[in-house]
């Protein structure tokens, strides 16, 4: 039983190296012609019903985004998806981090395509020294890299300057460290 497993894997990369190698070379975008994608845990993802994804971006930190039907995923410069395309829109990864958009809302996904946190801010920023600007029912927020708000979503504005976040409260502007220790107050 396990020769069959290991035997099939096999045949099942050797083909993922066939199929991803016929690239339409008419096309603006780099087409493939395949009916599933290999990933690194050998399991097999279904693709659009006509059985072709388009590379729709260039490669920006191992990723590019690829679009399958009227929805978008990443995927490695092995062919290997990191994430299925299940988004209606993506922005490429910036320091580690991709951000993404279901229906309305938004998230963001590592290199190993997993979800920061549930799809909910109306509005996020890229990341920067580890912390990204996050926007949720008009209000503003810090989002650090494990998922967690640093700053609540509960103030007027945020910005990031010189390793320092800016937060804005009542119309004035505060400046906090990365501890979040306020250093200075801005009119």
């Amino acid at each position: 039983m396990k020769k069959n497993a290991c035997f099939f894997k096999s045949v099942l990369s050797i083909l993922f190296v066939f199929v991803f190698m016929n690239i339409n070379a008419q096309e603006q975008h780099e087409e493939y012609d395949a009916s599933f994608l290999v990933s690194l845990n050998h399991s097999i993802a279904s693709l659009s019903k006509d059985n072709r994804i388009q590379v729709v971006s260039t490669f920006q930190e191992g990723a590019a985004i690829f679009k399958s039907g009227d929805k978008f995923g990443l995927i490695n410069q092995q062919g290997y998806p990191i994430c299925a395309a299940m988004y209606h829109e993506i922005n490429l990864f910036q320091n580690g981090y991709a951000s993404v958009r279901k229906h309305t809302k938004w998230s963001f996904v590592n290199k190993q395509g997993v979800q920061l946190t549930p799809a909910r801010y109306d509005w996020v920023g890229g990341f920067e020294n580890n912390h990204a600007a996050v926007r949720y029912n008009g209000k503003w927020g810090v989002l650090n890299e494990q998922g967690f708000e640093v700053v609540p979503t509960q103030f007027e504005g945020v910005k990031f300057e010189a390793g320092y976040f800016m937060i804005k409260l009542k119309g004035v502007w505060r400046t906090y460290n990365n501890q979040l220790k306020e250093e200075k107050e801005l009119i």
